[in-house]
């Protein structure tokens, strides 16, 4: 349980009171699987498979439907629009507002903020409360395979809240955020949708670019590179090996598209005493095993391991004209990956990747240009989304414990 706030924790004119008293809490339930006629009606269900719609506002649809049999003959109750939920096992801490009535599983607990005298608390000011303590609800939950909050946890969870004309205020000064966070995400899913159509006319010639002739040449990749190779693990029982000063890269570093670093470094005796190869910076890096299909640009020389594969263009081929035709056959790439357990694509088959590239070595960099400005673009946005989010905490942080307070109009 979250520390007791004391008198001079709470801000003048705010309540501080059990969460019980201010809203009306339910849990949810699960109606018999083995009756079909329960299934697949016309009432919204969340559940756990919804995880990845909740932390983002209103939730609009769900993976699973009930009947309105399922709901009767069950302790599932329909819940009205507006509902805040939070789930309180197996992915804790995750909240969201019903955008319509819908029923929940018994691994959420609702809230509703209207009706039986309980007005004093804004559905939106509750949801941004939760999301501003889900650090604290992760830290509650307990449990050896799946962690969960018991019941008791939140009959005894207070919450400081000011006036309901204040909570409306501050859940609209956040949603202006919370929009403007949203229409950044939207660009940044344009552009690269954007940056994807532009790759597949410009690395196959069906779009050309003025003052360059000739026709395109068309090879494997083994025509055109100079060199496919891997890498290797120096002994993790020898100490001198690791903790060097070369970054020692795995897919796990293959976060985004140049590897500016890795999260472990080895030294160069140990680079020298295993298979690990030394790579140059500017050289395309793909994932041959694990997450098959990945690729990087080296911004700096690295070491790699044996899920990795190194490829260094010939005198034909720009190395930033490879890196992007192997980003664009990445989900070919996944699609070929064999193996029942760990997925993985042979050397052999990355040869054969059969491509089509333009003679003239500056058409290659006009190319490139053209799709590295997208990244730019992206990158740019990326970089506002970040701010607006850390900003949007801060400002989170202070609007919900009364630190920073905001006037309200009359």
């Amino acid at each position: 349980m979250a520390r007791e706030l004391l008198a001079s924790d709470i801000p003048t004119g705010w309540t501080y009171d059990l969460l019980d008293r201010l809203a009306t809490r339910g849990s949810g339930h699960t109606p018999s699987k083995s009756n079909p006629n329960y299934w697949n009606g016309g009432i919204k269900w969340i559940s756990l498979s919804d995880s990845s719609k909740l932390d983002k506002g209103y939730v609009f649809e769900t993976e699973k439907h009930i009947s309105l049999e399922g709901l009767k003959n069950s302790s599932a109750v329909l819940l009205p629009a507006g509902t805040v939920v939070l789930v309180r096992d197996a992915g804790v801490g995750k909240s969201g507002i019903m955008a319509e009535s819908m029923a929940v599983s018994q691994h959420f607990i609702s809230w509703t903020c209207e009706g039986e005298g309980k007005d004093r608390l804004h559905n939106w000011f509750l949801y941004n409360w939760l999301q501003l303590n889900k650090k604290e609800f992760e830290r509650q939950a307990i449990g050896s395979t799946i962690k969960t909050i018991g019941l008791p946890y939140f009959r005894k969870l207070k919450i400081a809240a000011p006036p309901i004309p204040e909570q409306r205020k501050i859940a609209k000064i956040l949603q202006t955020w919370d929009r403007a966070i949203a229409t950044t995400e939207k660009l940044i899913e344009a552009s690269k949708q954007q940056k994807k159509a532009l790759m597949q006319q410009l690395l196959t010639g069906k779009r050309r670019f003025g003052g360059f002739e000739g026709e395109w040449i068309t090879g494997t990749l083994e025509n055109f590179s100079d060199h496919i190779y891997g890498g290797g693990t120096p002994s993790r029982s020898n100490s001198e090996f690791w903790c060097g000063d070369i970054p020692w890269v795995t897919v796990k570093d293959l976060v985004a598209e140049k590897i500016k670093g890795a999260q472990e470094h080895i030294t160069h005796t140990g680079l020298t005493n295993s298979s690990a190869s030394l790579v140059a910076s500017g050289t395309p890096i793909l994932a041959t095993r694990m997450a098959v299909g990945k690729v990087a640009l080296a911004s700096c020389e690295v070491a790699i391991n044996q899920d990795l594969k190194a490829i260094r263009g010939s005198k034909q081929l720009d190395s930033s004209f490879l890196f992007y035709f192997l980003l664009s056959q990445a989900e070919k790439l996944q699609r070929m990956g064999t193996g029942s357990t760990v997925k993985g694509i042979s050397v052999a088959l990355v040869k054969s990747l059969e491509m089509t590239i333009p003679p003239d070595a500056e058409q290659q960099k006009k190319i490139t240009k053209t799709l590295k400005n997208s990244d730019l673009k992206i990158e740019i946005l990326n970089s506002k989304l970040s701010n607006l989010k850390t900003e949007r905490a801060a400002l989170m942080q202070q609007l919900l414990t009364g630190n920073r307070r905001v006037k309200v109009d009359q």
